[in-house]
């Protein structure tokens, strides 16, 4: 089976620090190449991968002056190009990103199957599904189909959870660090992601929170009004860590005694859900978007709506960190969540997808000579 790869053109695969996507696609690549697969990614320059590299773009775009970035429209039609001018050399097009959708108004000697790594939910999102003929997709959560689920021009290949893997992904303990016990929240810094509110929760619940991400330009006022005035406020309590390597990461979740992430935000999967998990780590969070296909609630964590439900969460759980099993956790995530299981899920989808294709393609022949 000849597949082609197409990763997202910010970052490298996989990238130096934040970029899920990327990561996720690294893991398939060479999961897909493990199991004899002949693969070629289609990634920016600089990637590392054991599949066959086209450096589409050159660099990535987080790379680029500050000026050239605004472009990077330029740089995902580019990468469309290449795509479309060598369909011919495979037997499946796997896109892990929106800009190449519009290929599926083309007639590609390939068919093109597109992983939906987003939210749905998105007005314009929907519009542009609703004008192609006919999408074939991938979900990361049974719940990330429903605000489409009346188009008939979306047709669903499969469900395919996330995988995770590393070094720094092992079972962790919960103890801590010298201060003491805490716990911590590890994602992008924005408002849709409430982690004013995550802070909040914290001081009400009487726990130490560490809070590591990144704080992207769009979100800087943000950043200003809501969570740097919390973090300079309850400084005793609350510990802003910024970016963090995988390294970094695992030693934060391992020693942590919940991920607490609240989100407002209807998440499609929610990858660090699945690395707290398989470092042992119990999730509190509100059961929106794919939380309860991750987080079984009562066992592997928390799910809750209410405010004071998520404040008490956390007070149960800092007083008796036992009440949830950690060996449970991580071998959940292992269970369900590994490279291995993505792996075989994507590889039935791929033969599904190929079949699908050349019934289509003889349905039409049929009928043109008709």
């Amino acid at each position: 089976m000849r597949v082609a790869l197409v990763a997202t053109t910010g970052f490298t695969v996989p990238p130096p620090r934040y970029g899920g996507i990327n990561r996720v696609v690294k893991a398939l690549a060479d999961g897909l190449v493990d199991r004899g697969v002949d693969v070629t990614l289609f990634a920016a320059g600089g990637s590392r991968t054991r599949a066959r590299l086209r450096a589409v773009p050159e660099r990535p775009v987080s790379e680029l002056p500050l000026a050239e970035r605004s472009r990077y429209q330029r740089y995902q039609q580019q990468q469309l190009l290449a795509v479309a001018r060598a369909a011919g050399e495979f037997d499946l097009i796997h896109s892990h990103v929106e800009h190449l959708l519009p290929l599926a108004r083309r007639d590609l000697p390939a068919p093109l199957l597109t992983t939906m790594h987003n939210p749905l939910d998105d007005p314009g999102k929907r519009a542009l599904l609703a004008t192609l003929p006919e999408v074939l997709a991938v979900s990361l959560s049974y719940d990330q189909r429903r605000p489409v689920a009346d188009l008939p021009q979306v047709r669903w290949m499969g469900n395919a959870y996330e995988g995770v893997e590393g070094a720094h992904l092992h079972l962790g303990t919960g103890e801590g660090d010298e201060r003491g016990p805490y716990f911590c929240y590890l994602g992008r810094v924005e408002r849709r992601r409430d982690v004013a509110g995550v802070i909040d929760i914290a001081v009400r619940a009487g726990v130490r929170l560490k809070v590591a991400g990144s704080v992207y330009p769009a979100d800087l006022d943000y950043w200003k009004t809501e969570v740097e005035p919390r973090l300079r406020r309850y400084s005793d309590q609350v510990e802003w860590l910024g970016e963090l390597d995988d390294a970094e990461k695992g030693e934060l979740l391992r020693g942590a005694q919940a991920l607490l992430m609240p989100s407002r935000l209807r998440e499609a999967f929610g990858l660090v859900f699945v690395e707290s998990l398989a470092c042992g780590t119990p999730v509190i969070a509100r059961p929106r978007g794919s939380l309860p296909e991750i987080v079984r609630d009562g066992v592997h964590g928390y799910l809750r709506e209410d405010v004071d439900d998520l404040v008490a969460a956390c007070r149960r759980l800092a007083r008796d960190p036992s009440v949830i099993d950690r060996r449970a956790c991580h071998a959940w995530a292992r269970r369900h969540f590994s490279v291995e299981a993505m792996v075989d899920t994507y590889l039935r989808i791929y033969e599904r997808t190929i079949a699908y294709a050349r019934t289509r393609s003889a349905t039409a022949a049929v009928k043109t000579r008709a």
